[in-house]
């Protein structure tokens, strides 16, 4: 489904859902006015569908399930995978294992939306029974494919306890990447101490460094909307290994969303890195910076200029170095002179001389003979210009084949 679809059959859903709530408050709709789930599932409007579904499904139970598993069947080929979830939440509420059950026997290859959210269903209603079920299945791949929609529905359901351990031990990255997120998400909607609370409780022992994966996210989720206190948060734990890697998120958070200046007083302010963390604020900094050049170029420059001198600057400098070389050379190189890491300054000084000698030969060429260049980057200045202006010989025309063409004439 496009996003902007996902959004407005969202959208429609909470209306839908709000209008039976006002027009019969902690109530069915009346019966006079219920559409039967056959009417509801033939209606092709998708704000009247969306409204009518919600109001029978809300009334599913043990008597009338069979009905709805008719209709269900009569209209499966206008039935969307958001729909399909929504019966398998309402058939959870009373038997979870039966509506996975039901799904698993289906004969189509629908078989495959049904129980990934009659999985999903069963998760949120009870996480460690649904995932109970699943791993006892003998069919590896299906396992495979069944116990992150467990993981996802007990992630969003009334009860967590215990997900964590098995989100943790999930070996595909981008699946366990995409989970953690999910958590840290949820525990976000509790409000910020909620988060805190969350990620501080995990062991440090969890595989695959999942404490580092939470606390990262949960940063993340924090610093969307408030950068300050999830850059407070991350101090209070910057001599916990499980914060590495948590600073460039913040910044992009910060720079992209936020006061950007700002960025660079907490960034200059960090405690001394120990080697473990100089890469981690190394590149704190470039990912702010980049971003911040993205949003507002003219004042992420000024006030990188006033801020210098300072070593901890450095990334950003070789940002401008990029940024510059194809345009202006010359600014490339000056910039670069300013980088006060010796590793840094070189390389970037090699960055900023190949640009010019690609994009201005007799510039490079002047400056490089006229200025006070380390020998070796002039030897390699002048030897990528002697390669800009080598002639190639020109190649004649190729001898004839003996009894080729040629011959023939």
């Amino acid at each position: 489904m496009k996003p902007t679809l996902a959004v407005l059959w969202i959208l429609t859903l909470v209306a839908a859902f709000a209008l039976a709530r006002w027009t019969a408050p902690g109530s069915d709709l009346p019966r006079s006015d219920a559409p039967s789930f056959d009417e509801a599932f033939a209606d092709r409007d998708p704000l009247t569908r969306s409204y009518h579904l919600s109001a029978v499904l809300r009334a599913l139970g043990p008597e009338n399930l069979d009905e709805a598993l008719v209709a269900l069947e009569a209209h499966q080929l206008g039935v969307t995978p958001e729909e399909v979830r929504l019966l398998m939440l309402a058939w959870a509420r009373f038997d979870a294992p039966g509506a996975f059950a039901w799904a698993m026997a289906w004969p189509t290859p629908w078989q495959q939306v049904l129980r990934q959210e009659a999985a999903f269903a069963w998760g949120r209603m009870d996480g460690p029974a649904a995932i109970r079920a699943i791993e006892a299945l003998e069919d590896e791949e299906l396992v495979a494919e069944l116990r992150p929609s467990v993981m996802e529905g007990w992630i969003r359901g009334p009860d967590q306890t215990g997900v964590a351990a098995h989100v943790a031990a999930v070996e595909d990255v981008r699946r366990r990447r995409r989970l953690t997120f999910l958590m840290a998400a949820e525990m976000r909607t509790h409000g910020e101490e909620a988060v805190q609370r969350w990620v501080e409780s995990l062991p440090d022992d969890l595989p695959n460094d999942f404490k580092m994966g939470a606390f990262y996210h949960a940063t993340i989720t924090l610093a969307r909307t408030d950068p300050r206190a999830a850059a407070a948060w991350h101090q209070r734990h910057w001599d916990r290994r499980y914060s590495l890697g948590s600073a460039p998120g913040i910044a992009r958070m910060w720079t992209q969303y936020h006061d950007a200046p700002a960025f660079l007083d907490w960034v200059r302010a960090l405690p001394a890195p120990d080697e473990e963390r100089r890469e981690d604020r190394a590149k704190t900094v470039e990912d702010g910076f980049r971003l911040w050049l993205m949003r507002d170029a003219a004042e992420a420059e000024a006030q990188l200029r006033a801020a210098l001198p300072d070593p901890l600057l450095d990334p950003a400098i070789q940002l401008m170095v990029r940024r510059s070389g194809d345009s202006d050379p010359a600014a490339a190189v000056a910039w670069a002179e300013r980088i006060e890491d010796e590793t840094r300054r070189r390389r970037s000084l090699q960055v900023a001389a190949d640009a010019w000698v690609r994009n201005d030969p007799a510039g490079a060429r002047a400056w490089v003979t006229g200025e006070d260049v380390p020998d070796d980057l002039r030897a390699r200045v002048l030897a990528r210009l002697a390669d800009t202006t080598r002639v190639v010989p020109a190649r004649g025309p190729r001898p004839a084949r003996a009894g080729g063409p040629a011959a023939e004439r």
